[in-house]
């Protein structure tokens, strides 16, 4: 094999780890956010439950699936937060009886996704 077709060889499996580790950093993203990352909930005096979005804050957008505005304001809906945990599962072989190897590496991967996430 020529040294130019395995310098081209190691830079598609490392874009495609850099991809992997991207989209498992989405999956998580979904699967852990919480609506309470962009909405405050109260009651008034009254005991009426009162939503407002957070002011003065930028949340991540990459979150929103939809965004509709109507005579009432704005509603908008997050990306599926069950479907997200259901593919990191799947993933890591969670529904699986028994575990394979490499599973605890991806299972330290995620929670380092998560832990940068947490940061920043």
């Amino acid at each position: 094999m020529s040294k130019t077709r395995k310098i081209n060889l190691k830079k598609v499996l490392s874009d495609k780890e850099k991809l992997k580790e991207a989209v498992l950093s989405e999956y998580c993203r979904m699967a852990f956010d919480d609506i309470g990352n962009y909405v405050e909930i109260s009651k008034d005096e009254e005991g009426e439950i009162i939503v407002k979005y957070k002011e003065g804050k930028a949340f991540r957008t990459g979150n929103i699936s939809e965004i509709t505005r109507n005579r009432n304001g704005f509603k908008f809906k997050l990306y599926s937060k069950e479907n997200a945990l259901v593919r990191l599962g799947m993933y890591l072989g969670l529904w699986k009886e028994k575990p394979e190897e490499g599973d605890a590496e991806d299972i330290k991967s995620i929670e380092a996704l998560l832990e940068e996430d947490d940061g920043g």
